[in-house]
């Protein structure tokens, strides 16, 4: 399905297709759209529609995105996922931005004189933009493991990942407000659930003396917590310290 369209000049993408294109179910993108709706606020562009079914003539939610909003959510994907939505853009951006035909000589300079002018502002500004994320990306061994990952890890593996000591991590996130203790395990504290840095979890086992199935809270670091606590274990010479 061709969910991107050409409103003024203006291409959008709708979750449904961000969904086919990675290989994501279409309630996971929407969930992830929402958290991110929420963290970006004003600069989230986007907007809700209802979409029917071909088939079962159903209505359901669906979001239509603009292209840096797209690209915000893929952040948090694979590259994989990535590349295929970008190569998806840039199809679309060529159908739409089809070259003009000049009608004259005249016609033909200033077309070109523009088409240079063009592409001088945009290498200008993919400059600025190169240099400014080289500058905010934490610049330690392993950040492209931790970038890359679309899925939020325990600390036990967000340990490994930092190159640390588990015990350490654990007292780390304690001592500075990030998690604390509920029955024995550690739990996310609610600023960083909503800052996106860690997740609540919840893992269902039997209980052996009651036999009842019971839910013990646990805590996920993000790739936003990950990219964090980089920065914070981070050495002199931009390796990890462990």
């Amino acid at each position: 399905m061709n969910a991107l369209m050409n409103i003024e000049t203006t291409l959008t993408m709708t979750s449904r297709e961000i969904a086919e294109l990675t290989g994501k179910e279409h309630k996971h993108v929407m969930r992830d759209l929402r958290a991110l709706q929420e963290q970006l606020g004003s600069l989230f562009v986007g907007s809700v529609q209802n979409w029917t079914h071909p088939q079962n003539g159903q209505s359901y939610e669906e979001f239509v995105l603009d292209k840096e909003t797209t690209l915000t959510l893929l952040l948090g994907y694979d590259a994989v996922a990535r590349m295929k939505v970008v190569k998806r853009w840039q199809e679309l951006e060529r159908m739409v931005d089809q070259p003009k035909i000049p009608q004259s000589m005249p016609e033909a300079l200033r077309l070109a004189a523009e088409a240079i002018e063009q592409r001088d502002r945009l290498a200008l500004e993919n400059k600025v933009q190169a240099e400014a994320l080289a500058e905010a990306m934490p610049k330690v061994h392993g950040f492209d493991l931790i970038t890359a990952g679309e899925k939020s890890v325990t600390i036990r593996e967000s340990a490994k990942l930092l190159g640390i000591k588990e015990n350490r991590l654990t007292a780390w996130l304690h001592e500075h407000g990030w998690t604390y203790r509920l029955n024995g395990r550690w739990v996310a504290k609610q600023e960083h659930i909503q800052g996106g840095r860690l997740i609540y979890k919840e893992a269902k086992y039997t209980d052996e003396k009651t036999g009842h199935e019971v839910y013990a809270p646990y805590c996920h670091i993000t790739p936003k917590g990950l990219s964090k606590l980089a920065r914070v274990f981070a050495g002199p010479d931009g390796k990890l310290a462990a």
